[in-house]
């Protein structure tokens, strides 16, 4: 019997269409029940698309006339329909399989939560039973949690210990061991607590005696910056008082000094002044009796009234001119030549 080849095995699942002259129509086949499988493999297409081909492709219609163009678009349809039949079974088992990985997980998750249940149902007993033994190492442990905690810290403790302080019913086979964690860590954290408090106690204290100690150190030092205030004070004021007193005393030598000096210069003015006064009235004696007689000897040659006149302004003009050499500007020596002349200026005559 010859051997069937690979090209000769006939494709149950192969495409198949019908040409009722308005539309082409899918040959349904028994055995073509899954979509799936033959959308699966575009094999299963290649007939139908050779024999849509082929009549595309073998229609002979004139597309200048009428008649042809009418042809062409009513294949055209023809394919479009097709075309819309296969595309919409694809969709639909494309939204088949697009649901199925949701139903594979939902079947997946209550498959597992199922078996956890189960898992969990079977092993609550034991979990309880770790659970407690997992406390009472918890409450064994508190004690070492509160070290380094100032009293309120214990006491936040103490009421976690507490918090596990439950009935036989509550820990069942592990009581008796739960009661003796109980008792030894409230044992434990008491005792820290007793102690905190007398450690803060005395710090308390020895905080109160402290700061007492430094308010006296200050109000010391305080006093003693107030004494060495008041004593530097005192010394300044020694200081100013001897200064003052020195300085006194040197104002009065020199006073003293003054004093003295100003009488011996007023007795050595005095003498000098008589002297002087003696000489200048020898001097002006003697210049005053020339002077007369110069001026007598000047008179007796005049021998008019007007000679008289003329002599009295040229004395006077001679007298103004010694004033100016002495350094009495010209006003001014007039003015006291003028007083002279009158009277008015003592000890002082004019010689005419």
């Amino acid at each position: 019997m010859a051997q069937t080849t690979e090209a000769e095995v006939i494709n149950t699942n192969a495409i198949e269409i019908k040409d009722t002259g308005k539309s082409f129509e899918i040959v349904k086949k028994p055995e073509q029940n899954n979509l799936e499988a033959i959308f699966l493999d575009k094999q299963n297409f290649v007939p139908m698309l050779q024999q849509v081909k082929k009549i595309a492709r073998g229609l002979v219609a004139d597309p200048t006339t009428d008649e042809g163009a009418k042809q062409r678009k009513a294949l055209s349809r023809k394919i479009g329909s097709l075309k819309t039949a296969i595309e919409d079974e694809g969709k639909k088992v494309a939204a088949a399989l697009k649901a199925k990985p949701k139903l594979i997980d939902a079947t997946r998750k209550e498959v597992r939560d199922t078996l956890e249940m189960l898992q969990d149902e079977v092993m609550k007993p034991v979990k309880e039973i770790e659970d407690r033994k997992n406390e009472i190492i918890e409450i064994s442990n508190l004690p070492a949690s509160a070290i380094g905690c100032d009293s309120y810290g214990v006491q936040d403790v103490i009421n976690v210990l507490e918090g596990h302080a439950h009935d036989e019913a509550y820990w069942k086979e592990s009581y008796a061991e739960a009661v003796a964690a109980l008792n030894e860590s409230r044992r434990q954290l008491n005792a820290m607590l007793e102690t905190q408090l007398k450690q803060e106690e005395q710090q308390r204290e020895y905080e109160r005696l402290k700061a007492e100690e430094e308010k006296r150190n200050r109000q010391l030092a305080e006093e003693a910056a107030k004494a060495k205030a008041e004593a530097e004070e005192a010394k300044r004021k020694a200081e100013e008082a001897e200064r003052a007193k020195a300085k006194a005393e040197a104002d009065a030598r020199a006073a003293a000094e003054a004093e003295a000096r100003a009488k011996a210069d007023a007795e050595r003015a005095k003498k000098q002044a008589e002297a002087a006064r003696a000489n200048a009235t020898v001097t002006v004696q003697g210049d005053a009796q020339k002077a007369i007689k110069d001026a007598e000897k000047t008179k007796s040659e005049m021998l008019f009234p007007e000679d008289q006149q003329t002599y009295k302004r040229t004395c006077n003009r001679e007298a103004l001119e010694d004033l100016k050499a002495c350094g009495i500007d010209e006003e001014k020596a007039k003015a006291i030549i003028t007083a002279i002349v009158k009277g008015k200026v003592r000890h002082i005559v004019m010689m005419y």
